[in-house]
């Protein structure tokens, strides 16, 4: 098989005609927003990209099998399937992160941009010391951010939930209690720090939600969201507002500095994400501005929770250029 691999922007969209086959293998950005050199590309592409993606999907497949039937036996990923891609230095999935994180004091939060520049960015300092966190060029650090407290109090109100109430998880079958979760837990503690109130939903969250309803008429809609009709219906329930009730994901940050030059210090530079919409709320990123509220000097000690995990990029050990 003679294979291309090309930037999508440097691919001419003209050659899509004579090509029998073609991936296009993309990350994405925000809430899966294509990045800034595949937009164009994709709106030449599929125009109303969620609404045709199933039947597209199909196409693919069968035209993947026609081509190489050798891979007919290949059963695609689900939508909330995670990849995982073994490799040496894979870490076992029993244990993705070091437990418990270190609780970092927070030095300072400092905003280093203009405050008439458009885009606020903090440079932030967390107090390592008496941790054995190493790290060097290239490597990440790891946080789980919190939700503002007037979105844990609007997102009880709307479910009729009580914060102060507690309850406990027990595990059933092969599936663990996670460890972040304390027992017994309040649902205040749930929600703030558990549930990412203010994402929004895949198709795989209202399919699942279709299995609970008991309202014949909330079913069908819930299928329907879940289904390749009814996308373009789903983002605009989803959207107006914003609506969420997902698991609160650890969020990476490139280190910003160097042990070699601030001893028991760690810092990163956060873009804090914040913009407006034809939604009457303002859009915000949960970590970024999770962070901008976190004011040591006003709230006293602050502790983060985080961890390091290696990035990808090594650097040579000889100083010489090659």
């Amino acid at each position: 098989m003679q294979v291309n691999v090309l930037p999508l922007d440097h691919y001419n969209v003209a050659s899509l005609i004579s090509e029998s086959l073609v991936v296009f293998v993309s990350s994405t950005a925000g809430q899966g927003d294509p990045p800034d050199n595949m937009k164009n590309f994709w709106k030449f592409v599929f125009r109303k990209a969620d609404a045709v993606i199933d039947p597209w999907l199909d196409a693919f497949w069968e035209k993947v099998f026609s081509l190489y039937p050798s891979m007919a036996a290949v059963i695609p990923l689900r939508e909330d399937e995670p990849l995982r891609i073994p490799t040496e230095q894979s870490v076992p999935s029993q244990c993705p992160l070091p437990y418990p994180p270190f609780p970092a004091r927070l030095v300072s939060n400092c905003r280093v941009t203009d405050s008439s520049h458009f885009q606020d960015v903090r440079h932030i300092e967390f107090d390592i010391s008496g941790s054995d966190i190493q790290f060097s060029a290239g490597d990440v650090v790891m946080m789980y951010p919190c939700n503002a407290p007037e979105d844990v109090q609007q997102f009880c109100e709307l479910l009729r939930l009580d914060p102060g109430a507690t309850f406990s998880l027990r595990a059933t079958g092969s599936t663990a209690v996670p460890p972040r979760l304390p027992q017994p837990c309040s649902v205040r503690h749930l929600v703030e720090k558990h549930l990412d109130v203010a994402a929004v939903p895949r198709r795989s969250f209202f399919e699942l939600l279709s299995t609970f309803a008991t309202n014949e008429v909330e079913k069908e809609k819930l299928l329907e969201f879940s289904s390749a009709a009814g996308q373009d219906e789903l983002h605009s329930y989803c959207n107006r507002p914003r609506r969420s009730a997902l698991e609160i994901q650890p969020r990476s940050f490139s280190i910003a500095s160097s042990l070699l030059a601030h001893p028991q210090r760690l810092q990163i530079l956060v873009a804090v994400v914040r913009y407006k919409t034809k939604m009457y709320k303002p859009r915000r990123g949960l970590c970024s501005s999770w962070f901008a509220s976190l004011d040591p000097q006003a709230q006293g000690e602050v502790y983060v929770p985080l961890w390091v995990k290696k990035g990808s990029l090594k650097f040579p050990k000889e100083k010489d250029p090659p």
